[in-house]
């Protein structure tokens, strides 16, 4: 499920609560971090952080083949 930050709010109830993990990301990471302190706040403990967005992630990637 793929859910923008600014309509996460709205849509909790389209997230799994136990036995799935949620990985968040976006391009730097701030909405990122945003959306998973909202989903712990509300009760999920699964949640994960790509830690500095999807280009840092990229740019790694692409350093290490």
């Amino acid at each position: 499920v793929n859910i923008a930050v600014d309509g996460l709010r709205g849509r909790l109830d389209e997230l799994p609560r136990k036995g799935t993990p949620i990985v968040v990301h976006c391009q730097v990471g701030l909405r990122a971090h945003v959306a998973a302190r909202l989903l712990r706040q509300h009760g999920w403990a699964e949640v994960a952080n790509l830690s500095g967005g999807y280009l840092t992630w990229r740019a790694g990637r692409a350093i290490t083949g």
